[in-house]
């Protein structure tokens, strides 16, 4: 760094020159935007199969935003006739991230309600592999619920059958946990795979489950229904 003496009228300025930073050295920008969009690139690959199946479903513009599409979907269900087919039939492409959301929850519980038996059956065949994580959702267990109500003991039977494979001793101490398995219970209790969650949840501390708020529910259950 160099530096030059100037007389200003009756002042002396000091005037430093510049330095210039390497351009080696200058941070560039660019790798931040590589980061973010690497992230976006690993997030739409996890959702990837499902975007392909709403994209084959949806007649909105791509630009609708997620709130405004839940809104037209609403809207088309109350209207009923082909603009509910088409509704119903979107509902069904995404109704996994809808049952995971408050507002896309209630939106699928509203299809439930208007869907014919064969609608029913594919709304609830969108939940299929996600059960455990669902009865674990305040929202999904919602629609859980609905599955169990809105459908046949057979077509329901996939709740059960995953339920069993979760740790029972823990979802039935869990708000929403509990309150699918009340249901189950309500509405099938006659069937092999429902009894045989009642007797893996009996196989546990049942001192515990009496005792245990939710618990107390299911205990509750069983008795008023078994």
């Amino acid at each position: 760094m160099s530096a030059a003496v100037i007389v200003k009228n009756t002042f002396i300025c000091v005037v430093e020159d510049e330095i210039s930073l390497p351009l080696a050295r200058t941070r560039s920008r660019a790798n931040t935007a590589d980061v973010a969009t690497l992230d976006r690139q690993v997030a739409s690959t996890l959702i990837e199969e499902e975007d392909e199946e709403v994209s084959k479903c949806t007649s909105l513009p791509a630009a609708v935003s997620a709130k405004h599409r839940l809104g037209y979907l609403a809207v088309d269900l109350d209207v009923g006739g082909e603009a509910a087919v088409a509704a119903l039939n979107e509902i069904r492409c995404s109704v996994r991230s809808f049952a995971f959301d408050a507002a896309g929850s209630r939106l699928v519980l509203r299809a439930f309600e208007v869907a014919r038996t064969r609608e029913a059956k594919a709304l609830a065949a969108g939940l299929k592999g996600w059960v455990g994580e669902a009865a674990r959702s305040s929202s999904a267990c919602r629609v859980l619920e609905q599955i169990v109500r809105s459908v046949g003991t057979a077509d329901s039977a996939f709740i059960a059958e995953e339920l069993l494979a979760q740790d029972l001793s823990t979802l039935v101490l869990n708000a929403n946990g509990s309150s699918i398995l009340c249901r189950l219970i309500e509405y099938s209790v006659g069937d092999a795979r429902t009894q045989a969650l009642v007797d893996a949840v009996l196989s546990a501390d049942v001192a515990m489950l009496c005792g245990h708020k939710f618990g107390h529910e299911v205990a509750m259950s069983i008795l008023s229904n078994g």
